[in-house]
Formats: C-alpha cells, structure tokens, sequence
C-alpha cells in the first residue's frame, strides 16, 4: 500500500509549492508583485525592486516588469525590506505605469 500512496503523488513545482505550503501568493513565486490596499491610508507592496521617487505627494516604485506610482497627501515610508514596503498617508491612487519614471505609454 505505501508504494501505491507514493505512486500517486503529484509532483509540483517549487512555485507551486511555495504558494500551497508556504502561503506565498502565486505573483511573488512568478517573480511578479503583490499589492494590499488597506482603507484608504495604507499600501503594503512585495516585490518591489528599487524606490525611483519619494516625496510626500508621490511614491513610485520600481517592480519586476512594471511600474507602480502611489500618490496622495503626507506619504510615508515605514518600512523597505527586502523587497516589501509599506507606504502610509492619505492615498489618492494606485495605478502601474511603464517605463523607467513611470511614464504611461
């Protein structure tokens, strides 16, 4: 009966299993970003590769393919750690871009 169980296993991807066992979401093993809204005064990103601007009205962050600007009133950064930041204030929007700076195309 073992070899029967055994047998029957599936073998998955270690994306699969990251997202299944580890409870990573399916974006972050792909390699792509992962982006919470909380109400209207939080955003926690992962997967962010570099801060390209920083002021109070405007955060915009470098992803794997894209570009993701936050903007808004009092911004701030709490925390950057590997590769998850949470950005806080009055936020405005959320919107991805492409491009270096963030230029819509």
């Amino acid at each position: 009966m073992k070899e029967k169980s055994k047998k029957s296993r599936v073998k998955r991807s270690f994306s699969e299993f990251l997202t299944c066992d580890c409870d990573i979401p399916g974006e972050l093993a792909s390699g792509g970003c992962y982006v919470e809204i909380h109400g209207r005064n939080c955003v926690k990103v992962r997967g962010c590769r570099r801060i390209l601007v920083y002021s109070p009205t405007k955060v915009v962050l470098k992803m794997k393919r894209e570009v993701l600007c936050v903007s808004g009133k009092k911004l701030s950064c709490l925390a950057y750690f590997a590769g998850a930041i949470s950005v806080e204030g009055i936020i405005d929007s959320v919107s991805f871009a492409h491009g270096e700076m963030g230029e819509k195309e």
